[in-house]
């Protein structure tokens, strides 16, 4: 059996250190003056029918954006033709480090939803993590009710790999019991490792 030290020596730790580009996007951390854009969507709430949380105002959206943009855990994705942020993706290392797994979420303003912005930008963030940063698996949960979610994951080339029963809740009824929902997981080894 190993012994800690060399278990942790075999611990890889992504270090983002660059920006990416697709044929549309940018793909690149955020900046504090990126408030205005992500208010526009996370003020929509339709955003929360699936995700946590309730709509923020723009106090809140000048906030999230200083945290974002003093740490690389979350791409902000970018039109390169007006250098406008219409989503973002979160890419975290999961636990324990020594498995190598990255874990992504992503929320994208709807009126640039059924796009493909979505899917490009992930597509390139997992084959930059494959190639470069030797990332051995990524993957992604989503509500089974939240078609849209899923359906990018698998045109990024994840695949389904199970439903997690009432695993998780994020609303409470009126009496404060949870509201228990399923997950879908989705996943995708290194094609590249041998």
């Amino acid at each position: 059996m190993q012994n800690t030290n060399s278990i942790m020596d075999m611990c890889f730790i992504l270090e983002k250190k660059y920006n990416m580009e697709t044929k549309r996007l940018y793909i690149r951390y955020f900046q504090e003056n990126d408030w205005k854009d992500l208010l526009e969507y996370l003020s929509c709430k339709e955003i929360y029918i699936y995700e946590p949380g309730d709509i923020i105002d723009e106090d809140k959206a000048k906030e999230v954006c200083k945290r974002r943009a003093a740490n690389t855990d979350v791409y902000a994705i970018v039109l390169k033709e007006n250098n406008k942020l219409i989503g973002h993706i979160s890419f975290n290392q999961t636990e324990p480090l020594f498995a190598n797994t990255w874990e992504v979420g992503f929320i994208f303003n709807p009126k640039y939803q059924n796009c493909g912005f979505c899917t490009e930008a992930l597509k390139e963030i997992i084959e930059r993590a494959f190639v470069e940063d030797k990332v051995h698996r990524i993957i992604g949960h989503c509500n089974p009710e939240n078609a849209a979610s899923w359906k990018v994951m698998e045109k990024a080339g994840m695949e389904r790999e199970g439903r997690l029963r009432k695993n998780i809740f994020f609303k409470q009824d009126s009496n404060g019991k949870p509201l228990w929902i399923d997950t879908y997981e989705y996943g995708i080894l290194n094609k590249y490792e041998t």
